[in-house]
């Protein structure tokens, strides 16, 4: 039997939001392989029930060893916004962040396939779902920049594991996404993106789109890379990721 990894809650910075607190640190370990993690637990978690999960890829900046990168700066605003009190008092949800090691990436940008530490993000995935009180039918993965190739990559990878995705400011494989894609996906671009092409999601509308396939695009008129204050700006964002479940998601095929 499966036992939960040890967990320690991190000593805040001067500057650091007290939220970050609240996403204790792990280090998962396959073998001789490491992966250091944040994992935020709803409030008042009942064993007799379940809960839902967000599986969160962040972008090239939070990689490195230190359990810390993934969730400040540039990264914070994914972990602040599913653990507010706004989100949580309506869809208390775990928060699972893992940490890509310095000079490694969660996918190869060339061919979209998934790399050795998004491997050991699932597996990790695993490890938390068969340890804690998770809600098989409400999975989520969303990530920014390197963190949305990624999620791409797994929605077509793993398409039977997820109830939705959210990628920002990515791309991914056209082909897959029409092939192996099932559950819904919403992406946001900013048009304006010097770093990532807007081509790249506006390619991937299109393509589910031909396939009907469920999706929703948000484009930023004047938004550069850097969107994601936009994004969880979205009134509606939470209630359409906690709103899907994967039984539902799998009748519309």
């Amino acid at each position: 039997m499966l036992e939960r990894i040890p967990l320690q809650t991190v000593a805040l910075g001067k500057k650091d939001p007290a939220w970050m607190a609240e996403f204790k640190a792990g280090e998962y370990n396959l073998g001789s392989k490491q992966m250091l993690f944040r994992l935020y637990a709803p409030e008042d978690v009942q064993p007799e029930k379940t809960y839902p999960l967000v599986l969160w890829l962040h972008g090239v900046k939070g990689r490195g060893d230190d359990n810390t990168r993934q969730i400040i700066a540039g990264n914070s605003h994914a972990p602040e916004f599913f653990s507010s009190s706004e989100v949580q008092s309506q869809f208390p949800a775990y928060i699972l962040v893992p940490q890509c090691p310095g000079g490694k990436f969660w996918i190869n940008f060339t061919n979209n396939r998934i790399r050795r530490p998004l491997k050991l993000a699932m597996s990790l995935l695993d490890h938390i779902k068969a340890t804690y009180n998770i809600d098989p039918e409400r999975i989520y993965v969303g990530g920014q920049s390197m963190g949305a190739f990624a999620t791409w990559a797994l929605l077509a990878a793993h398409e039977d594991e997820f109830a939705a995705g959210i990628a920002i400011a990515g791309g991914g494989s056209v082909r897959k996404a029409k092939k192996a894609i099932k559950a819904p996906v919403w992406f946001f671009h900013g048009a304006a993106d010097p770093i990532v092409r807007v081509s790249r999601s506006r390619e991937l509308a299109e393509a589910l789109a031909l396939v009907e396939k469920p999706h929703s695009y948000t484009e930023y008129p004047n938004g550069r890379h850097d969107i994601w204050p936009q994004v969880f700006s979205e009134p509606k964002l939470a209630d359409w990721l906690f709103g899907l479940r994967m039984a539902k998601v799998r009748r519309r095929k």
